[in-house]
């Protein structure tokens, strides 16, 4: 099964959901958002220490799917989201990991907006700019967007130091404490423990897996029916409140189209394009025919 068919937008079947778990590697997005938050293997915390290359990391506060609203502007939802905490209670770190199919999604500019948009959402009024903490956006790529051939590419701001003639003599870390970090899905050499990582997130079958501390809460997942029940029932609220979103942001912008062009076909034209997308998205005929005012004979057409 082409695993980029199994991260479809909604999974409302438990026997769907099983299907899935036999073809899902850490590639799968479901898959490895909700294998990340297990608590009794601490996956995250595992990758985080490897991917920091420092084992005195201890993750909290784990959030999978974490909105962070920006009033007027545009926000983001976080695939997983987790903290470090200091001896005072304060968070000390913050962790966004990504997982990214394509090189598209992973681009500069959204690792730079996702980081800014963590920070943005961490201070209070009146609090003062050094409390921020340092953040870590994480992007898992499947492909070496990068074509170096590293492992990790990590990456962070630096002081140009140049001569007269502006050419760079010397890098200085800027030291504000944003940091990036991209992992090269194709990186092959598991004489390392990134590459061994790496192996792992290929894995369909996590007997195969190299890093126990990624094969057991992988067969956890798989073969313990309690956790797919867990898993099931934590994607089928993610998937109605997805679908609520969904419809809302689409009717909303079929009511705009139709507003703008002021007519009434303008404004079934743009119902008919809602239908489109959320047939695609797996709706029912009752969801789509209550959210577009279409009758179930216009949405079966469209279907045709």
């Amino acid at each position: 099964m082409d695993n980029l068919n199994l991260d479809k937008e909604i999974i409302l079947d438990i026997n769907e959901l099983k299907e899935y778990l036999k073809n899902a590697t850490l590639f799968s997005d479901k898959f490895f958002r909700f294998f990340l938050q297990n608590k009794i293997f601490k996956p995250a915390e595992f990758l985080i220490r490897k991917f920091l290359n420092n084992d005195s990391i201890f993750v909290r506060n784990m959030e999978i799917q974490k909105d962070i609203d920006n009033i007027g502007g545009r926000g983001i939802r976080l695939d997983f989201y987790c903290e470090e905490i200091g001896e005072n209670g304060e968070v000390i770190k913050r962790f966004n990991i990504e997982i990214q199919r394509t090189s598209e999604g992973a681009i500069a500019v959204r690792a730079r907006f996702y980081s800014s948009s963590i920070d943005s959402n961490s201070l209070k009024a009146g609090d003062k700019f050094n409390q921020l903490s340092e953040t870590y956006v994480i992007f898992i790529t499947e492909k070496d967007i990068f074509e170096q051939n590293q492992a990790l590419y990590k990456i962070q701001r630096y002081i140009e130091y140049t001569d007269r003639q502006g050419n760079i003599i010397d890098l200085k870390p800027f030291n504000d404490g944003s940091y990036i970090i991209y992992v090269n899905g194709e990186y092959k050499d598991t004489s390392s423990d990134i590459g061994k990582i790496i192996h792992d997130f290929h894995c369909v079958n996590p007997d195969e897996m190299l890093c126990d501390e990624l094969k057991e809460p992988a067969l956890y997942l798989k073969k313990n029916e309690g956790e797919a029940n867990n898993m099931f029932e934590f994607l089928t609220k993610e998937s109605r409140e997805n679908v609520e979103k969904i419809i809302k942001r689409e009717v909303e912008k079929a009511k705009a189209d139709a507003e703008a062009k002021g007519k009434e076909e303008g404004k079934k034209a743009g119902f008919f394009e809602t239908a489109k997308k959320l047939l695609k998205l797996g709706l029912s005929l009752d969801q789509i025919s209550e959210a577009t005012t279409l009758t179930k004979a216009e949405i079966q057409a469209i279907a045709m």
